[in-house]
């Protein structure tokens, strides 16, 4: 008997409590957007807002500079020495170069990824960040080197720079000289 009297009091709670919950429903997630929790309201609560996408960023356009043109060429140099073909300057490339530079200038740090939206990200994540479409991406760094041909002769004389400098597959090449940070972007753009 007591077992009959503790079931009903369950049945009859279950039925009152439901009232007194917020509901929770579920939005399905639009292409790449979390899926998300929504709280309905009551007195006491607010809905808690739908994410909404970050907005796909333009990239400008920067001319390219004297210090860049000298590199450029210097680079199409030893990429013609070894059979290879010249690298085509970017602006569009210029513009996401300078803004890796100013990272890195701003930041203090001297690294191939950099903090975004408290992410670490490389260069190719900020490409397609801007929407530039690419096959694939390199960058080469360097830091306290003021005049173009030190630069492109220190970067031969590492095996991985070189090895992104001598790449067959790139075709484009963007470059900036922010302070003492130099930061050259090379793809092999979606054509």
């Amino acid at each position: 008997m007591k077992i009959h009297i503790a079931v009903i009091i369950v049945i009859i709670s279950l039925l009152l409590v439901p009232s007194c919950i917020n509901k929770i429903t579920y939005q399905e997630p639009a292409q790449e957007i979390p899926r998300v929790e929504k709280v309905t309201s009551t007195p006491n609560t607010k809905p808690i807002p739908k994410p909404v996408p970050k907005p796909i960023q333009k990239i400008s356009e920067i001319a390219l500079t004297s210090f860049g043109a000298e590199t450029i060429e210097l680079i199409n140099i030893e990429r013609v020495k070894n059979g290879l073909g010249t690298l085509t300057n970017n602006t569009k490339l210029n513009a996401v170069a300078t803004i890796k530079a100013e990272k890195l200038v701003m930041t203090g740090r001297f690294s191939h990824y950099v903090q975004q939206d408290g992410n670490w990200i490389s260069i190719g994540s900020v490409l397609i960040d801007l929407n530039y479409k690419f096959k694939i991406a390199g960058e080469n760094l360097s830091k306290d080197i003021d005049m173009p041909d030190d630069n492109v002769k220190a970067w031969m004389d590492s095996p991985l720079h070189k090895k992104n400098l001598l790449k067959p597959d790139f075709t484009e090449v963007g470059i900036a000289k922010v302070k003492n940070i130099v930061v050259l972007v090379l793809t092999q753009p979606y054509k």
